[in-house]
């Protein structure tokens, strides 16, 4: 046989063929990531964003720093605001009309905690303001392996006021 023919046979180009794969797999992963994780959360953002100037533009108010959206019975947009060197907190609906306002003493986030931790000793740490059954309170959310808490205490005093535990 002489050296100098060549064969049919096709080399082998595996490194080639699993760089193809690997960079399909990645591509896929970010678009998933991309289209399912980023996109929503970046369009939830902007119309947080939105509803927070549509409100300050409407009342005219001054933004104190906190804005939040509580999703409880109803949904209320929380707001810190200043009107006239007063700080207060505001409760929006979902129309962004004014529902109720608060510019009483606050208990703060540490008493909150403190006091969630006396009774169930637990260490929580996202505590916000929310407007529930007709009255502005703290509320927390905390997650552990098997269960799923939520707590509400007064907005002047920390003191406990109801919670579920699912």
């Amino acid at each position: 046989m002489d050296p100098t023919i060549e064969t049919n046979k096709k080399p082998h180009h595996f490194k080639g063929n699993l760089l193809i794969v690997i960079l399909v797999v990645i591509f896929v992963f970010l678009s998933f990531y991309v289209f399912e994780v980023h996109i929503p959360y970046s369009s939830h953002q902007d119309d947080l964003n939105n509803a927070r100037e549509a409100i300050l533009k409407k009342y005219k108010y001054q933004y104190g720093g906190s804005f939040y959206q509580y999703n409880g019975a109803s949904t209320y947009y929380i707001m810190s605001i200043k009107n006239k060197n007063t700080k207060y907190y505001g409760a929006f609906d979902e129309k962004y009309n004014l529902v109720d306002t608060y510019n009483g003493k606050l208990a703060g986030n540490t008493a909150v905690a403190n006091a969630i931790y006396k009774k169930y000793k637990l260490h929580v740490h996202d505590i916000h303001i929310c407007y529930e059954d007709g009255a502005f309170m703290y509320y927390v959310k905390y997650q552990s392996n098997n269960n799923l808490y939520y707590f509400f205490y007064s907005i002047d005093h920390a003191a406990f006021i109801k919670s579920y535990n699912l």
